[in-house]
């Protein structure tokens, strides 16, 4: 059972048995972070006794959609601070006697620096033979005794014994010695060390007294009745300290936590408009830790005004992250990111910072972030800017603009639910009592906080600000009234109240819980009643809204809204229509347990019978990437119709998905619900690997699998520079398509408006496919590319490594037709027969109904306009239409160059 649902009981029945769960899974790890941060055997374990006991103190504070790890890491650090600051007031010198000076770091840099023991453990670990590195793991970071992990692997707790020695003294040469012998207390016995602790954890946690605040630490008698047990991590938490001189161990092995001022408590107010607000806070500052002037891959960030007015002493702030399908700020993407630097401009607008760092990691992990860099500044809301980092390890410079835009107004404030607690993610939007729409504006912070920025006149300035957050509840603050001065206005605190609820959990079949999936609640007619197919026939038609807050009766309330399924498998949309019908499902593959549910009701259950599978994606040398973009293609057993895609053993027939993405969870993993008696196909996609697929075939009655995929960097790069010209060999615009033979990827640039030069691509060596379409785009619909005056073309070209291949497209002048065809029936209802021949030679059209651009066919009786696809050249064209049901007819054009001619045909039935 996974911590976090064991926390998530203990928090609810407050079970001992759970919460001695959670302590076997983490207190291992959080005993290597405490021996770090406080240099001292005695008070590592006081750090671990204290981080649980704040933790049962704090437990409404923890957001059960997220892992338990770093949140209890979080508090053990604090705790640590907390404590050395004690310390300090006592005149207590510290074991490695640092200077006051050598500590002044800043929060998440210590934070970063307390993580880096355990995974120097967790990668030393990894790089060991498969039989050690499971029980080494299973060990020490899942915290199983060795007759549990024989147990789990079915095999002797002899070999188990003999396996943790053998990998153990293995582990031994690959850690600093300090380390190894902690690592090799750990290992020993059964749990020995950690026992006593979690005797007292769980005494606490029986007097009740997990409901009272925590304190720094535990009382200073403990040690003294306690010491002979860790006097061995004692003696190896010191060596570690003093080795960080000798033996060259990196400072953040040794760094003892900065003081810093106690953290203020949330408090709730009522939103007021303060003329004299404080400006909106930096982020912390972040500094690079090489000088940009010394840098082999230097970061250069311009931060300037729309008119190229440089921006002087703007916060800029550097975070990788994966990429994700949530582009908005640094916390709300599927996966947090890695601080990477951070500061001010200088006189020129510019911060100057080094990625040197990131140019040591691997190239596939670098091709599989992305680089963000925001810039804020006190008068208008802050700007992001993403970047490629690049593809080899050269000295490069990397850069970027940022443009920075003054508002008339900033909005800003706090968002918290009802405890206090800071509220990230919440949808910020504003309001006008005349409408019943609310506009899009920012998402709160990981701190709760939120900028709003205004341009508009008095005339436009909204009545209210709505904030929403699907788990937490709305509200609906009324704005202060219009002043034309430019100013910030702080709105101070803001509660979310809950509101109208639907609730309840998702589980597997076998009944276990079913954590990270997306749920997604709807507003339908309620005239629908309980009929599901209808409902959703009813959204598609209606071109439903995801995430949708409109006004209800001058409270915001959630039309449409997303969350994800907690540890333990619960969910909550808060803040709905009171008298509203929604229809709660989830995006899936198959059927799904879709539900109408009314605000108010019973607990809902889902209970999907398909089988989570977590998709792992590995380099050439075992460590994961969590960034790669996975793909599926699912066959379904059943289906007998040709699969449109044919690939190498995998079905022939039965192919029901393509292109599918899976969820992100928390750590890294991708995850899918997959019907039983399926098969998947398993890519990667992107131009940083190398071509791989993995069959993965859903066993019935097999609720929760895991797929692996081994995947190896793609070296090997050349370019492709393409230009189009006319008769006269000028430049003319054009569009391309480029679809690899080798590979599953493809370049889509036909929308792009193309310089006289041409583009250039760079793409992976091998066969690629161009589709030009060349000339004028003579006409538009709103989600395909548009016609081409001068028709298309297709090419086979061969990249090679290194090299750059041309390729000039040649396109004599030509023209399109569209045909309006007419009827004295409604319309053409046999469209689909529809034939159009010009010397005796079928002519390509593209059907559209003129009164929906979309492409594709929604209304058979609508369809009127047929576009030709190929270009025609100058001049008079004869053409014959014919269809099913109607007389055949003819018709006379005079196409002109790079021009679209409309003609109209009448079709009289037979």
């Amino acid at each position: 059972m996974a911590p976090e649902r064991d926390f998530a009981v203990w928090l609810d029945r407050r079970d001992a048995e759970a919460l001695a769960r959670v302590f076997d899974a983490t207190g291992g790890k959080l005993l290597l972070l405490a021996a770090h941060l406080a240099g001292d055997g005695a008070q590592a374990q006081d750090l671990v006794q204290a981080t649980f006991v704040a933790a049962m103190a704090r437990g409404s504070t923890w957001d059960r959609g997220r892992p338990l790890w770093p949140w209890l890491a979080a508090i053990l650090h604090n705790e640590a601070r907390m404590q050395a600051r004690g310390a300090r007031r006592r005149r207590e010198v510290a074991l490695h006697d640092q200077p006051e000076a050598a500590h002044d770091d800043d929060d998440p840099q210590r934070l970063v620096a307390s993580q880096e023991v355990l995974a120097a453990v967790l990668a030393a670990v990894d790089a060991l033979p498969l039989p050690y590195r499971q029980v080494l793991r299973l060990r020490l970071v899942h915290g199983l005794r060795p007759v549990d992990i024989a147990r789990s692997l079915e095999v002797p707790v002899g070999t188990v014994r003999a396996q943790l020695h053998r990998g153990l003294e293995q582990l031994r040469t690959a850690l600093p010695l300090g380390v190894a012998l902690l690592v090799s207390a750990l290992l020993t016995g059964e749990n020995a060390l950690l026992a006593q602790t979690k005797e007292q954890v769980l005494e606490h946690a029986g007097r009740g007294s997990g409901a009272a605040a925590a304190g720094t630490a535990i009382a200073a008698g403990w040690w003294t009745m306690h010491g002979k047990t860790i006097g061995a991590l004692f003696a190896g938490c010191a060596l570690l300290a003093l080795l960080g001189f000798g033996l060259g161990v990196p400072e953040s092995w040794w760094m003892r936590p900065v003081d810093a001022p106690p953290a203020q408590a949330a408090r709730a107010e009522l939103p007021v408009a303060m003329p004299d607000a404080p400006e909106p806070p930096a982020e912390p500052d972040r500094r690079a830790a090489v000088a940009a002037n010394d840098a082999v891959w230097p970061l250069i960030v311009t931060v300037q005004t729309h008119d190229g007015t440089p921006v002087p002493d703007a916060a800029v702030t550097v975070w990788t992250s994966l990429p994700s399908s949530v582009f908005w700020n640094r916390d709300a993407s599927e996966f947090r990111g890695d601080d990477v630097a951070g500061g001010t401009t200088g006189a020129d607008g510019v911060f100057r910072a080094s990625l040197d760092g990131l140019r040591e990691r691997s190239a596939l992990a670098n091709r599989t972030t992305h680089l963000w860099i925001e810039a804020s500044w006190p008068h208008g809301e802050p700007q992001q800017e993403i970047v490629e980092l690049p593809r080899t390890r050269r000295p490069q410079q990397v850069t970027a603009t940022i443009e920075l835009r003054r508002c008339r107004k900033l909005l800003s404030g706090r968002v918290v639910d009802g405890a206090g607690v800071a509220v990230a993610r919440a949808q910020v939007g504003t309001a006008t009592t005349a409408y019943a729409g609310v506009g899009n504006g920012a998402q709160s912070r990981a701190d709760g906080t939120f900028f709003v920025g205004w341009d508009g006149d008095g005339e436009s300035w909204p009545d209210l600000l709505a904030i929403a957050s699907p788990a937490h509840g709305t509200a609906t603050i009324a704005l202060p009234r219009w002043s034309a001065e430019p100013r910030a206005v702080d709105l101070g605190t803001i509660v979310l109240q809950p509101g109208d609820v639907v609730h309840g959990c998702a589980v597997l079949g076998d009944g276990s819980a079913l954590a990270g999936i997306q749920l997604n609640l709807q507003a339908i007619d309620p005239s629908l009643g309980e009929d599901v197919v209808a409902a959703h026939r009813w959204l598609m038609n209606q071109g439903r809204k995801h995430t949708s807050l409109e006004l209800h009766e001058r409270r915001v309330v959630w039309y449409g809204a997303q969350t994800n399924t907690l540890a333990d498998g619960s969910f909550r949309f808060s803040g709905l229509q009171p008298d509203g019908v929604y229809l709660l499902f989830m995006d899936s593959v198959g059927p799904c347990p879709d539900r109408v549910v009314r605000p108010g009701g019973d607990p809902v259950e889902l209970r999907i019978e398909k089988q989570l599978l977590a998709i792992d994606v590995f380099d050439e040398h075992g460590a994961p990437v969590p960034g790669a973009q996975v793909r599926l293609a699912g066959y379904d057993p059943t289906g007998t119709r040709p699969s449109y895609e044919k690939w190498p053993g995998f079905p022939e027939t039965g192919q029901a998905s393509s292109n599918w993405l899976p969820s992100a969870s928390p750590d890294g993993r991708r995850i899918f619900l997959a019907p039983f008696g399926w098969v998947f196909r398993v890519t990667v996609a992107g131009d940083c690997v190398r071509p791989i697929a993995v069959r993965h075939d859903v066993l019935p009655g097999v609720y929760r699998a895991t797929c692996r995929v081994d995947v190896r960097y793609e070296a090997r790069f050349g370019k492709l520079h393409i230009r189009a010209v006319d008769e006269n060999g000028a430049a003319i615009g054009f569009g391309a398509l480029l679809k690899a033979l080798d590979r599953e990827q493809q370049e889509n640039a036909m929308g792009l408006v193309m310089p006289p030069e041409g583009l250039t691509w760079d793409l992976p060596a091998g066969r690629w496919r161009v589709e030009a379409a060349l000339g004028k785009r003579v006409w538009v619909s709103l989600f395909s590319d548009g016609g081409y005056a001068r028709g298309f073309q297709e090419h086979l070209v061969t990249i090679e490594d290194g090299k750059t291949t041309e390729l000039t497209l040649k396109a004599p002048p030509a023209g399109l037709v569209a045909f309006e065809v007419t009827s004295n029936k409604a319309a053409i209802a046999a469209w689909r027969t529809l034939r159009i021949e010009e010397a005796g030679r079928d002519v390509t059209v593209l059907p559209r109904d003129p009164n929906d651009p979309r492409p594709g066919i929604r209304d058979s009786t609508q369809i009127t306009r047929f576009y030709t696809k190929q270009a025609l050249a100058p001049g008079q064209h004869s053409f014959l239409l014919q269809a099913d049901g109607y007389q055949a007819a003819t018709c006379e054009v005079d196409v002109v160059a790079d021009k679209l001619t409309y003609v109209t045909v009448e079709l009289f039935p037979r």
